[in-house]
């Protein structure tokens, strides 16, 4: 699981139990991609990535939110041997998404992330203020700001839509309708073009769908799990 650019992987703490059903192993980057030990580049942050993956069987499931969705994206176009599926949601790179603003200098303050917060997510209430300053603490330093902005830099001269042509590898997106970062229209129509990817939206949700309505969400991703050839969930009590 592939976090987003200022969070860890807990943004995916509602999809753990589901996905590990379905595979025999859950390996979580750990860290938001600011706090990778790596040049603020796109090509570095993959490498890591891949780095990351060696000691995993291949081919892996690559599940990634926001710029962790991209990179899997990224991954999978370059390396399809070494991945089975991507699901991914919020993937930057297309449309005119408001975007969250660089912080005004070196350090992010709790109101900064208090307003990246009600871009992100409808019910702001489901990252608590614990979490968001927690989040602050871990990501609020100078080589994390730096890294950060450099690479949303790279982010606006980014061509997506040539690497989304790219791929053959089986995708599945999950989008929130009301994303105010990656608008949902544009990428409505680069599915079009792309028959490996299956695009499903959520209503009322935000950039991180997973988190704005996980019921729905685990609904979709048990479906395109399903989907998937040579993956069968293992048996269990509980319900997804």
């Amino acid at each position: 699981m592939l976090p987003t650019l200022w969070s860890g992987p807990w943004v995916w703490r509602n999809q753990r139990d589901l996905l590990s059903r379905y595979v025999p192993r859950v390996v979580e980057i750990d860290g938001a991609v600011v706090n990778w030990p790596i040049d603020p580049t796109l090509d570095a942050a993959e490498r890591y990535c891949l780095e990351k993956m060696a000691d995993c069987p291949s081919p892996v499931l690559l599940v990634g939110a926001s710029v962790g969705g991209l990179l899997a994206l990224r991954i999978a176009a370059h390396r399809p041997e070494l991945v089975s599926a991507v699901i991914a949601s919020g993937c930057p790179g297309l449309g005119t998404g408001g975007g969250i603003s660089p912080p005004s200098s070196f350090t992010l303050s709790f109101e900064e992330a208090c307003e990246a917060r009600s871009l992100v997510i409808r019910n702001t209430h489901l990252i608590d203020d614990e979490l968001l300053r927690k989040t602050v603490d871990e990501v609020s330093n100078r080589p994390g700001i730096r890294r950060g902005v450099r690479l949303l830099r790279e982010l606006r001269g980014y061509d997506v839509a040539a690497l989304v042509r790219e791929l053959a590898v089986s995708t599945t997106l999950i989008w929130g309708e009301e994303d105010r970062l990656s608008p949902l229209a544009p990428w409505r129509e680069l599915v079009r073009e792309c028959p490996v990817i299956r695009l499903e939206v959520i209503g009322a949700a935000g950039h991180i769908p997973m988190l704005d309505e996980p019921v729905k969400f685990n609904e979709i991703l048990d479906g395109a799990l399903q989907r998937l050839d040579g993956i069968q969930p293992r048996l269990s009590k509980d319900p997804p």
